[in-house]
């Protein structure tokens, strides 16, 4: 994803206040992230920097939902609200996102791969060829692509989060949804392979957690007919992808929905003014 303008982030704090006002009866904004690491993937914000977003969020009078709590009856009550998402369920979410979200008063909602649950991210790896392709999107802004490559499968060996821990998460009020079985492309699979992903992971999601998940994550945003019918059927809420945000009235029930990417090199500046509605004019502009 690219950077925001150059006056944007070198703008003012008059310009910056008056761009970060949510839009007048808009639902909340959902950021998504991945891995909360050092490692300086794509896919990575430090432990640092998300610390530094969290503070940012408060100082600037943003309070944290749940998807359920955003998708819920409550529209009058959101005010300057944004849900955290967190694709995959790697292990940093317990060890780093979550002792952070409990200091700040916060919470998130936590897209699972059922299959590789207490094991490693091996996906990253088994799909080189699609990982080679969203490098080879970027612009040439990002710089190194063999670099970003790189670091891309070596999150392969990332620990994932434990049925224990997404227990202790889930019992102090983190929400946690479907992200499929195994991670794959979906454009990929034929629909009887898409609906074992769908139905594999909300059962296993059920089975430990006591409740079928209300929402799901496509795996690299990438939706399909196939996942949608199947997510009807299973009584999904709404499903994401990885898409730019828009801002759209009335209720919250769509199968892709968008989100907005938070990339590990974002300053302040350019934090806050994905928070805005200006944002979405830029991203409509494009």
């Amino acid at each position: 994803m690219g950077r925001v303008p150059r006056a944007v982030r070198s703008g003012t704090k008059a310009v910056l206040a008056r761009l970060a006002g949510p839009a007048r009866g808009s639902r909340p904004r959902v950021l998504m992230y991945h891995s909360v690491d050092r490692s300086g993937s794509l896919i990575s914000v430090s432990p640092e920097r998300f610390c530094q977003q969290l503070e940012w969020l408060r100082a600037w009078g943003w309070k944290t939902l749940t998807l359920s709590e955003a998708f819920g009856p409550s529209r009058s009550e959101w005010g300057r609200a944004v849900v955290l998402t967190f694709d995959d369920g790697f292990a940093n979410v317990y060890t780093e996102v979550f002792p952070l979200l409990r200091r700040f008063g916060m919470t998130a909602t936590v897209f699972l791969v059922t299959d590789f649950v207490g094991g490693q991210a091996g996906w990253h790896a088994r799909d080189r060829d699609v990982v080679e392709g969203i490098v080879a999107s970027l612009p040439a802004t990002v710089g190194d692509r063999a670099a970003h490559l790189d670091r891309l499968v070596r999150m392969a060996r990332e620990p994932m989060l434990s049925w224990s821990q997404i227990r202790e998460m889930g019992e102090a009020g983190i929400e946690f949804g479907g992200h499929t079985a195994s991670h794959p492309f979906l454009p990929d699979l034929p629909p009887a392979r898409t609906e074992d992903e769908i139905r594999r992971s909300t059962a296993a999601i059920a089975d430990a957690l006591g409740a079928a998940p209300r929402f799901f994550a496509y795996p690299y945003g990438a939706d399909t007919p196939a996942a949608r019918a199947c997510l009807r059927a299973v009584g999904c809420a709404a499903a994401f992808t990885a898409g730019p945000a828009k801002r759209v009235e009335g209720p919250l029930d769509s199968l892709a929905e968008p989100r907005v990417g938070i990339p590990g090199w974002q300053g302040k500046a350019d934090f806050r003014f994905r928070l805005s509605r200006a944002f979405d004019r830029w991203q409509a502009a494009r």
